[in-house]
């Protein structure tokens, strides 16, 4: 590593030499107003480089980018490179009235968490090399919970716009985008240095980015020097950003933007209160506003924002904090917005791997509202949204929802009567419920149901007796009111329906005994309501019969009413979302057919004593009384 520190610092020195001479050398040519008037994009004076202790840049212009990357010494042994900073931006201000001093304390963090997350999983999560080797900067964030919810960032591809494989700068960003936090994802190293170490062009960055069709993320840890007082606050229309890079360098970023790419941008390490010019693209050039992220530092040690790195400033709408000091770049310990960046851009694959029918916008701002707020209450200057929370993106916001009647609505908690809840319950069905972000979670129905099965002696107390039309014989009909499937909320059903029931009533009379049967079959068709996941009710049929023997004052009996002999319930249940954002559904028939209750029971006069056998639930033991009063 001794060798390896002795090469950089090498490296760092000669690249500092070869860059001073050059911007000296275009200074002078500048002074000239013939060249000066040929050139205008190199004579701009936000386009000079600056220096700073241990830091090197590269020189802007229409051949090479007015923009400074940032170099880093690496940390030797059990050293730091804690003075050593890398971004885009770097170094200390030219103006000491320039310069941020993080006196601003974070609030209080909130670590609250909501649902259950297997401690096993977390544990096992945060085990890995990679998390252990960033493991402070990483519990900052949380990442050992979305990484527990199974999430790793596939199906996204992660352009890193540094430089490539010619300086350690591109591939210590990509092992941090690369690194625990999305391991899953495809991360792409581009080079925009060319062999000398200078920018390429505006114009050719932007062929990268139309070339990188691909990519979703962009991920930029370099930004324009703010030397002359030039940064995100002092960008006032697109034409000033347009002269101070190149048009077609815009114009492909918004079409990047129109494929909902995201661009996640390092603010920059010049301890100023705003940040890198750069940063003010989506201010003023609005069809990249949703899709552009600017991210400043924090240092753990401090609990600070770190004392390198640019605050929000203007950009604090879209602007997030991520750990970016003493980082583990995979060969040595580096600090820098650059490396705060790529944390960040490894959480965006993690949310698109985990609801891809999200938007680049809807991503951004999933990733704000979920920040934990730092500072000032609320989003501010200097912290923007506040820390980067993985925990809190990867779980539900807002109230749960589910899509009934073509609208969402709260998922609350349904009543069913015994006999759709008896039935659900057996069913074991999985649903979805959606978040404030329209995001599906699974769920299970079991837990949203609520249902009580009603005492034999309350139905015996507030029971009509079925109203008899017509009688052949022995045989009746007539109509009663039908209880069975009644159910409020996500289930609601028409409020209690009549059955329609034929039965049959003998006595036989044994020397002062008097034995009789009632039996009774009926059928209903219960309906469900508009706003109701019950899509549909067949025609149910039930029994209910009772044989007993009376004498005297006494009368003992046995029976079991209304027993589901027959029917189904048909549910559309939520499951998820399409990629397209088209909610899913998965439709289940559950048969209704029930096994009986019987009860044995004994009655004195009005007073009448009873034990249930009940197949599903509770065995139930009442004594009751129940009478008339006639006026």
């Amino acid at each position: 590593m001794r060798v390896l520190n002795r090469f950089f610092s090498v490296f760092m020195a000669a690249t500092m030499v070869t860059t001073s001479a050059i911007a000296a050398n275009i200074d002078k040519k500048c002074a000239n107003d013939l060249y000066r008037k040929n050139h205008p994009e190199r004579c701009v004076s936000s386009n000079k480089s600056f220096w700073s202790k241990n830091t090197a840049g590269w020189l802007g212009g229409a051949a090479a980018l007015g923009a400074g990357l940032a170099v880093v010494a690496m940390a030797a042994g059990g050293g730091s490179s804690g003075s050593d900073h890398s971004s885009g931006t770097v170094g200390t201000a030219g103006n000491d009235n320039l310069i941020l001093s993080p006196t601003h304390q974070p609030t209080l963090p909130i670590y609250d968490t909501v649902g259950y997350t297997d401690p096993a999983l977390l544990s096992a999560a945060m085990s890995g090399k990679k998390y252990i080797d960033n493991a402070v900067q990483y519990n900052e964030i949380r990442a050992a919970y979305s990484l527990a919810r199974g999430y790793t960032g596939r199906d996204s591809t992660i352009a890193i716009l540094d430089s490539g494989n010619y300086g350690w700068h591109g591939n210590a960003v990509k092992n941090i985008a690369g690194g625990a936090i999305a391991p899953g994802a495809d991360i792409k190293n581009y080079q925009i240095v060319d062999k000398t170490g200078d920018f390429i062009s505006y114009a050719k960055i932007g062929d990268i980015i139309a070339s990188a069709t691909d990519a979703n993320i962009f991920n930029a840890s370099w930004g324009v020097e703010s030397q002359y007082r030039l940064n995100a606050a002092t960008i006032r229309n697109r034409a000033d950003i347009v002269k101070l890079t190149d048009e077609h360098f815009v114009n492909e970023m918004v079409h990047a933007a129109e494929r909902d790419a995201i661009f996640v941008w390092a603010a920059g390490n010049e301890a100023h209160k705003e940040s890198t010019a750069l940063a003010a693209l989506p201010r003023v050039v609005p069809e990249l506003q949703g899709h552009f992220i600017n991210v400043v530092a924090w240092d753990n040690a401090t609990g600070t924002l770190a004392d390198y790195s640019n605050a929000c400033g203007a950009t604090k709408m879209y602007c997030i904090t991520a750990p970016g000091t003493d980082m583990n770049v995979g060969f040595g310990s580096a600090s820098g917005t650059s490396f705060a960046a790529p944390v960040v851009s490894a959480a965006v694959a993690v949310i698109r791997e985990a609801w891809p029918h999200m938007t680049a916008t809807e991503i951004t701002q999933l990733l704000f509202a979920t920040a934990r707020d730092l500072g000032d209450a609320g989003v501010d200057e200097v912290y923007g949204w506040g820390m980067l929370d993985l925990e809190r993106a990867t779980r539900p916001v807002g109230a749960a929802l589910v899509p009934v009647a073509d609208t969402m609505q709260p998922l609350g908690t349904a009543h069913a009567s015994g006999v759709i809840g008896r039935r659900i319950r057996a069913a074991n069905l999985g649903f979805a419920f959606f978040d404030a972000f329209g995001r599906p979670f699974a769920a299970n129905l079991n837990d949203n149901i609520s249902f009580r099965e009603p005492s034999r002696a309350a139905m015996r107390l507030s029971q009509d007796e079925p109203v008899a039309l017509g009688q052949i014989g022995g045989v009746e009909f007539g109509l009663a009111r039908d209880n069975l499937l009644t159910a409020d909320g996500f289930l609601q059903t028409d409020r209690p329906g009549m059955m329609t029931w034929v039965g049959t009533r003998g006595d036989i009379d044994m020397g002062g005994i008097r034995l009789y049967q009632r039996s009774r079959l009926g059928v209903s068709r219960p309906h469900a309501a508009d706003d109701s996941m019950i899509s549909d009710i067949s025609p149910i049929y039930t029994a209910s019969v009772s044989v007993g023997a009376a004498w005297g004052d006494w009368t003992f009996a046995v029976s079991a009413d209304d027993v589901v002999l027959g029917g189904d319930m048909k549910m559309h249940l939520p499951t998820g979302r399409a990629t397209n954002g088209a909610i899913l559904y998965t439709d289940h028939t559950i048969d209704l057919a029930s096994r009986p209750a019987v009860e044995y029971s004994v009655t004195y006069k009005f007073i009448t004593g009873a034990w249930v056998d009940n197949p599903d639930t509770r065995d139930e033991f009442y004594l009751m009384a129940r009478g008339r009063f006639a006026f």
